[in-house]
């Protein structure tokens, strides 16, 4: 019953031991006020938040704060055109791979500061739009030189501002060549494979063996070895 409830501030904050929650049924269409509302809920593994109705909302600073054990987050209907302040939104998210965010309206926002801070598995965004103010991107710990991409090459260090629709950033490693720790990595290293005229190239990634060779004269053929 919080139908009538207009300030969720802080409700669940650092409710460490918290490992399950159920709050798909909750009526927020009044609440003005999702300040650090899971802040620090750092058990928890999934949160189901897709029913919030967000119409109304004004502030959602720290909302997901330190939320490091969630593996996904669907806020894809959240609607934001109200929110002023999303500073440290997701602020240590650390197991989240991808956020859709395309739905949000940034037109009202001023402060997006450290939304994404140690956020080190982000890898895709798609990103709100009308944004007015500075949204740095996170870096990859144990990759300090990867580098976020827009879907034709742009490299970005923030959100895109003043854009009237979401577009898609990307996280790709700029590294070729073997790293240092492979133990790290969960899928196939990236880099560049340039080629030298040959009918065949390889490059080795890791531990990995990549090679190109040309199928026909608009096809090029890559075959690379398999790893566990």
């Amino acid at each position: 019953y919080t139908s009538k409830v207009t300030d969720m501030y802080h409700m669940f904050g650092r409710c460490g031991s918290l490992k399950h929650l159920d709050v798909s049924s909750f009526d927020t269409s009044k609440v003005t006020n999702m300040v650090g509302i899971f802040d620090d809920c750092n058990s928890l593994t999934n949160l189901d938040v897709s029913t919030f109705d967000t119409a109304k909302v004004e502030d959602m600073n720290a909302m997901f704060f330190g939320c490091s054990n969630l593996s996904s987050l669907n806020v894809k209907n959240f609607n934001t055109a109200n929110v002023t302040d999303m500073s440290g939104m997701f602020y240590g998210c650390q197991n989240i791979e991808s956020l859709d965010l395309s739905n949000f309206n940034a037109s009202n926002v001023t402060d997006m500061t450290a939304i994404f801070t140690d956020c080190p598995n982000l890898t895709v965004i798609n990103t709100p739009y009308n944004i007015k103010v500075s949204a740095q991107l996170p870096k990859k710990t144990n990759r300090p030189n990867s580098r976020w991409l827009l879907v034709d090459g742009t490299e970005v260090t923030e959100l895109p501002q003043n854009l009237d629709h979401s577009v898609t950033i990307t996280r790709e490693s700029t590294s070729v060549g073997p790293v240092e720790d492979d133990s790290t990595q969960t899928g196939a290293d990236s880099g560049v494979l340039e080629g030298t005229g040959s009918s065949a190239d390889t490059a080795v990634y890791g531990k990995r063996l990549l090679t190109a060779k040309p199928a026909d004269f608009k096809t090029i053929l890559l075959s690379w070895e398999a790893a566990p």
